[in-house]
């Protein structure tokens, strides 16, 4: 992919981790008809998924700081 080489460099390790993250799905995607959109889908599933999973971290961290903030009142 040598469109790859002319990226940010900021965003080559993260697009390369994000590439290596959808081969896990690589079964999925060869099935599909339009195999560089299964793949772009697989890998926006992925980012939402830890996008979730962040935001699920951040409301617990945010319940148990309440909690805590409430019994030093």
């Amino acid at each position: 992919m040598e469109w790859i080489e002319n990226l940010d460099e900021a965003l080559k390790p993260y697009l390369k981790a994000l590439i290596k993250d959808t081969h896990f799905n690589k079964n999925a995607f060869l099935q599909a008809k339009n195999k560089g959109n299964a793949q772009l889908w697989i890998a926006l599933a992925t980012l939402y998924k830890q996008n979730i999973t962040l935001e699920n971290k951040i409301k617990l961290l945010e319940k148990t700081f309440r909690e805590i903030n409430k019994e030093k009142k």
